[in-house]
């Protein structure tokens, strides 16, 4: 039985926020076991305030050498190191260090059937990555057949008070629904157009919703752009959150998110809001869809997409059609049906 096991994931936002069930599962199938989380210092914070987890460790790589890592798992007395991350770093920390290691699959073969064009019949998709990461922790399943195998972030009552005075002062006098809009992401060829982030936003605020857009750090233009764009009263421009946790915050307040495949989308999945993701380049068929009950998402399924893994390279069509004619109609048709399922689900329990 492993008493001591270190849970290794350095980056970047997304698959952070997907390891979370791992410490859950840890915990009900290795009664008394310690777990231990190593990731970088900006994504540190997301995960200390969850209970199946017993400390985070954070590296900074710009001001911690790789040795000091390696001297700390080695001191660490772990029985378990569970790779997550499967990086040339995360190898050598294992390697060095000698502790007993899992990692999990990347499945690169199937994920290149998927990216690669098929002659003939439709594309066969990944497992979910949080399937994969439970996997190499024991558990057998599907996800979503059991509520732990859902990402969740918890929040203290610091973090839910932040929360709640950012929505406050961007929600003002107005009264509705405050649908947060985020349309950035880690590479532009994701980003759904900015004219479309403006056609939704009109839509939101004429019929009474209050439409906020959230830059991401250090590109406050794409969003300053779309409510110029917009043109109508109501949408309203938020600061960009330069910490995790004060992202987390602002979404966990928020009714609804709509954003591009990116880090964003799942933490607002993780802090249970309505969320309807944005897929063009990419597809949810490689694993990385929004989970949950209240996490949904957009694919228009060309023969085309999904292009690569990230969403990283220019279109070989040369125009992007799998996000050019993703209209915001269907977007807004995407939340609609989205916010009624959420509330159908809560009038089971009133």
């Amino acid at each position: 039985m492993n008493r001591r096991v270190l849970v290794v994931r350095f980056s970047s936002l997304g698959d952070v926020i997907l390891t979370a069930p791992v410490f859950k599962i840890l915990k009900k199938s290795r009664p008394g076991v310690h777990t231990t989380f190593l990731t970088k210092m900006e994504y540190a914070e997301l995960h200390r305030a969850n209970p199946h987890l017993d400390e985070v460790r954070a590296f900074d790589p710009r001001t911690e050498s790789f040795k000091s890592v390696v001297d700390w798992v080695r001191n660490g007395d772990f029985d378990l190191f569970v790779d997550l991350h499967r990086s040339l770093r995360s190898r050598l920390i294992s390697i060095f260090s000698g502790v007993p290691t899992f990692r999990y699959s990347q499945d690169r073969f199937r994920r290149f059937t998927v990216i690669a064009r098929p002659r003939f019949g439709a594309r066969k998709g990944m497992r979910p990555v949080v399937e994969r990461y439970l996997e190499v922790v024991g558990w057998e399943g599907k996800v979503g057949s059991d509520p732990d195998s859902i990402p969740r972030l918890y929040l203290k009552d610091e973090d839910l008070q932040r929360g709640r005075q950012w929505r406050e002062r961007l929600q003002g006098e107005l009264d509705g629904r405050l649908v947060v809009l985020l349309p950035g992401a880690k590479h532009p060829p994701k980003q759904w157009p900015n004219a479309y982030f403006s056609e939704l936003a009109q839509m939101l605020a004429w019929r009474g919703d209050i439409p906020v857009l959230m830059p991401p750090p250090g590109r406050e233009k794409i969003a300053a752009e779309v409510v110029n764009q917009a043109g109508v009263e109501g949408v309203r421009l938020s600061e960009p959150h330069e910490d995790a946790m004060g992202l987390a915050s602002a979404l966990a307040a928020a009714d609804a998110v709509v954003a591009n495949d990116s880090g964003p989308m799942h933490v607002a999945a993780a802090v249970g809001v309505p969320v309807v993701g944005i897929f063009g380049p990419t597809s949810p068929e490689l694993g990385f869809a929004p989970l949950g009950r209240n996490a949904s998402w957009v694919h228009l399924g060309l023969f085309c997409s999904p292009c690569s893994k990230h969403g990283k390279h220019p279109c070989w069509r040369g125009k992007r059609y799998c996000l050019d004619q993703m209209k915001p109609e269907l977007v807004i048709e995407a939340l609609d049906d989205l916010l009624e399922r959420v509330q159908a689900q809560k009038d089971l329990y009133l």
